[in-house]
């Protein structure tokens, strides 16, 4: 789980979560996998083998952990 983000409010079990990922607030996970650099939405919800569409790929970051261009 290096440098993913989880904001308040999510809950989450039995959940696989990637690098640099991160799981915006108030979302229920249950049995998911979250890829490596993965952003899911406020809100979310999942049970095991979900595919959620709303995912998309954070910011590619350099080896210090900054945004490209920072």
């Amino acid at each position: 789980m290096d440098g993913a983000v989880i904001e308040e409010r999510c809950v989450l079990s039995e959940c696989v979560v990637g690098k640099r990922c991160k799981i915006g607030k108030a979302s229920v996970l249950k049995g998911c996998e979250v890829q490596d650099g993965m952003t899911l939405a406020e809100g979310t919800e999942g049970v095991s083998g979900s595919v959620f569409a709303g995912w998309r790929r954070r910011e590619e970051e350099d080896e210090d952990g900054n945004e490209n261009g920072e």
